[in-house]
């Protein structure tokens, strides 16, 4: 249904050309070898237990180097990112619900051969990639952001002041914030994320 969606939405555009449409490995690939194809649009999820989205990009930029690769998904994750981008080296990573009018965005810069992330999960994996924090900073920075002290979350968490310090200095400058308010800061940030809740989101808070 998505991809008819897609390519109903696509076909709208007079410098778009001929778009065909699949749901299956072997399918795909047939189309691969008796086509002349510019661009693919991946779902990650497909229902089979033989493959996936990596298992096609990958065989994709192997066998057909010139072929452009747009993988879109529901679950914007960072080892998601880590394997597309710079493993298998697809060509742009789209958020499922994303316009019409980002899709075209995204087609015209891989086109110029640039890579495109969509803005939305840029967002996740800026936030992502710093907030893998130990459970104790966790606790301390949850305090911190309901208000409490320095000296009232050591004695909340039986631990001493300068213990509390440590944490937050540790946090601090193992992902490059000046001060606290900007580690709380990005935390409220990432916390109020509209994907921390996503069912299927696994998040680096979560113990």
């Amino acid at each position: 249904m998505f991809g008819e969606g897609i390519k109903e939405l696509l076909g709208q555009n007079q410098m778009i050309g001929s778009i065909e449409c699949t749901s299956g490995q072997k399918e795909a690939y047939e189309l691969l070898d008796k086509k002349d194809i510019d661009i693919i649009l991946l779902d990650l999820n497909f229902d089979s237990n033989e493959f996936d989205g990596f298992t096609i990009a990958h065989y994709v930029k192997r066998t057909y180097p010139s072929i452009k690769v747009i993988v879109i998904t529901q679950h914007a994750k960072i080892d998601h990112y880590n394997v597309l981008i710079n493993e298998i080296g697809v060509d742009a990573y789209l958020d499922k619900r994303m316009s019409v009018n980002q899709l075209y965005i995204a087609i015209k810069e891989i086109c110029n051969n640039k890579v495109y992330i969509d803005p939305m999960i840029k967002k996740v994996l800026d936030s992502g990639k710093w907030l893998k924090i130990t459970p104790r900073e966790k606790e301390i920075i949850e305090l911190m952001c309901k208000g409490h002290s320095q000296k009232l979350i050591a004695d909340r968490l039986f631990i001493d002041i300068k213990t509390v310090e440590s944490h937050l200095r540790n946090a601090r400058e193992r992902y490059g914030f000046n001060n606290s308010a900007e580690l709380i800061s990005e935390y409220l940030s990432y916390k109020n994320s509209f994907r921390e809740n996503y069912k299927g989101t696994t998040s680096p808070f979560r113990k």
